[in-house]
């Protein structure tokens, strides 16, 4: 793993993240720091197909799964191009991570 436990809590209480979606490799470290997340209500595996280890974690359900049972039928809502669509953050050699936000528009323009 790149990022130590402190450095993934961090990220994850900076961006303000409520849903993680979590690779089983991941599990150990997440349990713990559950307590220290301030935001995060849910966890979606990205198991694919792997076992899974028993866990405390709060899941909202396997990716594929959930994928499988949503509707084709999605509505996308109209919102504006400036729209934050995503944050990276950088690795902190300097100090906490920095957080570099996109738009739609910025992916869509690459």
């Amino acid at each position: 793993m790149r990022l130590s436990a402190q450095r993934i809590l961090y990220t994850l209480n900076d961006s303000g993240a409520e849903v993680v979606l979590l690779h089983p490799d991941f599990l150990p470290v997440m349990e713990e720091i559950r307590c220290q997340l301030t935001s995060v209500r849910s966890f979606v595996l990205l198991a694919d197909g792997q076992h899974v280890p028993p866990t405390s974690l709060p899941f909202g359900g396997e990716y594929e799964a959930l994928l499988s049972a949503a509707s084709s039928d999605f509505d996308f809502p109209e919102f504006d191009e400036n729209t934050r669509a995503v944050t990276f953050y950088t690795t902190g050699t300097t100090g906490d991570p920095k957080g570099v936000c996109y738009s739609h528009r910025d992916i869509s323009l690459g």
